[in-house]
């Protein structure tokens, strides 16, 4: 599990020593000759489900005619980061990540809202997983779905759960059992 291993390390020093204003994990990342945030999540993702020798397929295709989302967008059809075939646990669900490449114009927190409205159209329950973990409790879309799936103090986060609609959304998916959230360190316990 090279490339997890390596996430591993990366968060141990960022925990430990806060990123300095010029530090990316996609320089970082580069440097050692891999790829952006967002595929070197999937691929720890990948390395892990293996590890585990989960039935696991990369870039599942997820059909979703027939909705809200086909109708008024066009799109009948979603690539996921992944799906896990047939899990003792956890039954067949799909894979999503959102990877943090820290100082950087990345995507990952402003997806956060528009994949939540698309999860209830999927097939299955999906795993979101959140990687960057050591920025995470700076973006407040990701505070608001960490609270809702209890991994902050909800306490510290109540309002976020009750009074947005990212909260709002993340407590319906989870409570309709089709949302499970997880952090990438979290990953190898949580399978």
């Amino acid at each position: 599990m090279k490339n997890f291993t390596l996430y591993q390390s990366m968060l141990a020093t960022r925990l430990t020593n806060p990123s300095p204003s010029n530090w990316t994990m996609s320089n970082e990342l580069k440097k050692l000759g891999l790829d952006k945030a967002g595929s070197f999540a999937e691929s720890c993702i990948t390395e892990v489900c293996q590890s585990k020798s989960l039935d696991y397929e990369p870039r599942a295709l997820v059909r979703i005619a027939g909705t809200q989302l086909s109708t008024f967008y066009g799109k009948d059809k979603f690539i996921t980061d992944g799906h896990v075939i047939n899990h003792k646990v956890y039954g067949d669900f799909y894979i999503e990540s959102k990877m943090y490449a820290f100082n950087t114009s990345g995507t990952a927190n402003e997806k956060l809202a528009g994949f939540l409205d698309k999860a209830k159209h999927y097939d299955k329950p999906v795993l979101l997983i959140l990687g960057g973990e050591f920025e995470l409790t700076t973006y407040f879309e990701s505070n608001c779905i960490m609270a809702a799936a209890n991994l902050l103090t909800p306490n510290d986060y109540l309002f976020s759960v009750n009074n947005t609609f990212i909260g709002k959304n993340t407590d319906e998916l989870i409570k309709a059992g089709k949302l499970k959230v997880c952090k990438l360190s979290e990953l190898v316990n949580f399978l």
